[in-house]
């Protein structure tokens, strides 16, 4: 719209100016020479002196007589084009904020659903990734066993048992287990600082598989203070691994137990069962 508007303008004023250039060019030439002549009237003489021009310098002068004749015709149409060149810039420019403000939103737009498409991809590797966790504790009696190397009479050995409750695998699996004896009034729980070795030979480990850490056992002695409720077990295990979503973050989940005896229990079959009481103490319980 506005640029048909500007042709208008311009083509008008050209046409103006034609116009004006012809109406000062005399009808009939003088006949003897060629050319056209401009005449200026001279006050002295009281009459007109003309001088013979050819056209192209006629022209010229011509133009330049106009404008000086007509100078505040010509600046009040200058103004008037020069503001109608500043609304077509105004326009434009308010056409392109507006784009710039669609682009924007557009971006945003996309920003935002890729945002949701990546949360939406980290929520279906969350809940389709491996997920080790604590499962059981086993405590089995070692009569007549070798413990650490020593031969014992009665000793105890515990082993906890994970399980992968995700539904895929983990992969390169590492377990560590650890214990303290400590007396049963003691209620501290000791720090544990897993030692996995320089060499990793992990394991896969497939949907609610449930594999076990090695055995700690304690020998006589501290079998004895813990039956007679002396003493009682610190117990911490973990496991590291990856999962097959992001092999280059490592995985590690932990437990720590306190572990009692509490006597054995009423009614049951020979040979008798004990009871355990197992409590999860410390801060080192955590699945990542």
């Amino acid at each position: 719209m506005w640029s048909t508007a500007k042709a208008v303008l311009v083509c008008a004023c050209l046409a103006a100016s034609l116009a004006i250039l012809i109406s000062s060019i005399p009808a009939y030439p003088n006949a003897h020479a060629p050319g056209y002549d401009i005449c200026e009237y001279n006050k002295d003489t009281n009459h007109e002196d003309c001088t013979r021009y050819s056209l192209a310098p006629f022209i010229f002068i011509q133009i330049a007589k106009t404008l000086n004749r007509y100078g505040e015709t010509v600046t009040a149409l200058a103004t008037v084009a020069v503001a109608c060149f500043t609304g077509t810039l105004w326009w434009a420019t308010l056409r392109l904020w507006k784009a710039a403000l669609d682009q924007s939103a557009d971006f945003k737009a996309s920003i935002t659903a890729a945002e949701r498409s990546a949360d939406a991809m980290a929520l279906i590797a969350s809940a389709n990734r491996a997920w080790m966790t604590y499962d059981d504790l086993q405590i089995v009696f070692l009569p007549d066993s070798v413990i650490d190397g020593i031969p014992e009479v009665r000793g105890l050995g515990f082993r906890i048992m994970w399980r992968n409750i995700g539904r895929s695998p983990a992969l390169n699996a590492e377990i560590f287990i650890q214990h303290h004896v400590v007396d049963v009034a003691d209620r501290n729980v000791p720090h544990f600082e897993a030692d996995f070795g320089e060499n990793r030979f992990g394991a896969a480990i497939g949907p609610r598989f449930s594999p076990g850490s090695p055995m700690r056992a304690v020998g006589t002695i501290g079998h004895d203070n813990i039956m007679n409720r002396n003493s009682a077990v610190i117990l911490y295990s973990c496991i590291r691994y990856t999962d097959i979503y992001n092999l280059a973050t490592e995985r590690l989940s932990e437990v720590c137990l306190r572990i009692t005896f509490e006597g054995f229990r009423l009614g049951a079959p020979s040979p008798q069962q004990p009871n355990w009481g197992i409590e999860i103490v410390g801060p080192q319980n955590a699945i990542t």
